[in-house]
């Protein structure tokens, strides 16, 4: 249970940084601003966190099982969020101009 937080709380914590670049700069104030930091970090970490725990379950199981169901459950989801990468770059390279 504490490796599924702490891998939440570190993916939580990474990688939603337009979203908050456009919060921030919303903000009326230097304080308001601060509080927008403060509380899509700690929603961010504790959705992600959630998400792992939830996670853990089936992974767990898969381990407990045979090793080939665990390898291959892993590998399923690295071509999947691989997948999911490539078309978020190739639509983000789209809409620069490449």
């Amino acid at each position: 249970m504490t490796k599924a937080l702490t891998i939440g709380l570190v993916h939580g914590a990474a990688g939603s940084g337009a979203l908050l670049v456009l919060l921030v700069a919303a903000a009326n104030s230097a304080g308001m601003a601060l509080a927008y930091i403060a509380c899509f970090g700690l929603g961010s970490m504790a959705g992600m966190a959630a998400l792992s725990f939830v996670a853990s379950f089936p992974l767990n199981a898969a381990a407990r099982g045979a090793r080939w169901l665990h390898t291959a459950t892993l590998a399923t989801i690295g071509l999947f969020a691989i997948a999911i990468g490539a078309n978020i770059a190739m639509e983000s390279w789209g809409a620069i101009g490449f």
